[in-house]
């Protein structure tokens, strides 16, 4: 917490007030890990998950079409009409929500993967479409 040192100042008035004026600090910083501490601590991350690597999940997680739009990235109606021109391959999955149980799409992960590979121009397919 910073040193505050209490003075008075006199008002118009002719009475003293009170203020809170702040004394010139130098902050040091003793506990930042050097750039060499940081990559010793990542290098350790990485060893420990290659000996031992993450379990996959037996659920795949679903999101709401906006949340799915946001990853992918495209606009919440491109994505509508995305799903829409490809039924067979996207199907529908819905969950009812609020009190009025409006219907809210769902997208699994590995579907929002899928089209984002689809739609988005990659550097590979950028370059190849220029040779």
């Amino acid at each position: 917490m910073p040193n505050v040192v209490r003075t008075t100042r006199q008002s118009r008035a002719g009475r003293a007030q009170p203020t809170n004026e702040q004394e010139p600090q130098t902050i040091v910083f003793d506990d930042i890990p050097t750039l060499r501490d940081r990559l010793d601590t990542l290098e350790r991350r990485v060893q420990t998950l290659e000996e031992a690597p993450p379990i996959e999940l037996t659920v795949e997680p679903l999101f709401g079409l906006d949340v799915a739009a946001a990853l992918i990235p495209m606009s919440y109606d491109a994505l509508r009409a995305f799903l829409s021109r490809n039924k067979a391959e996207f199907p529908a999955r819905y969950v009812r929500q609020g009190s009025g149980h409006r219907r809210v799409r769902l997208l699994l992960a590995s579907e929002i993967r899928t089209i984002r590979e689809r739609t988005l121009l990659t550097t590979i397919r950028r370059f190849g479409a220029r040779l």
